[in-house]
C-alpha cells in the first residue's frame, strides 16, 4: 500500500473519531482515546502489522504495538496525492477543492476548480476535527 493509501486509512480513522466525538457520553471515562498518525512517504513494506506486504525488520516498534492493539484500516482512498490538500481534507472533512481561502478561489477561477495544489488552507471559522473534539470534551 502506498503512503496515499495509508493517509486514506488515517482519514477513515479520523471520520470514525469525529463520529465518536459527536456521540460521546457525558462521562470522560466513557469517551474514546483517539490517536491520529499522519505519515508522509511511509511504505506498507515498512509496517510489520501488514505481514502480507512486509519486507522484514521492525523499524517502528511503538507504531507496530499500536496497530496490533488497535484497529488498522486498509482499504481507503486519499483526496489528493499531495500532502497539503490531503491534510486539509483530514482536518476539515471537506474535499480540498471546497477550500474557501481567497488564494485558492482566485487560482480555481483562473485554472478551473479541479486544480488543487499546495494552495488549500483552512480559514478562521472553519470547522475542524480538533475543534469538534474540543467541544465534545
Amino acid at each position: 500500500m502506498s503512503a496515499r493509501h495509508l493517509v486514506l486509512s488515517l482519514f477513515a480513522a479520523l471520520t470514525l473519531g469525529l463520529w465518536a466525538a459527536a456521540h460521546a457520553a457525558e462521562s470522560a471515562a466513557d469517551r474514546p482515546n483517539i490517536v491520529l498518525i499522519v505519515a508522509d512517504d511511509l511504505s506498507r513494506r515498512q509496517c510489520t502489522f501488514l505481514p502480507e506486504e512486509h519486507d522484514g525488520g521492525t523499524i517502528m516498534p511503538t507504531l507496530e504495538r499500536l496497530a496490533v492493539e488497535g484497529t488498522v484500516l486498509r482499504s481507503l482512498r486519499s483526496p489528493s496525492p499531495i500532502c497539503t490538500p490531503s491534510r486539509f481534507a483530514l482536518l476539515s472533512g471537506r474535499y480540498p477543492s471546497r477550500s474557501r481561502h481567497e488564494w485558492f478561489l482566485r487560482e480555481a477561477e483562473e485554472a478551473g476548480q479541479t486544480v488543487v495544489q499546495f494552495n488549500t488552507f483552512l480559514i478562521e471559522g472553519d470547522t475542524t476535527l480538533p475543534g469538534l473534539l474540543k467541544r465534545a470534551g
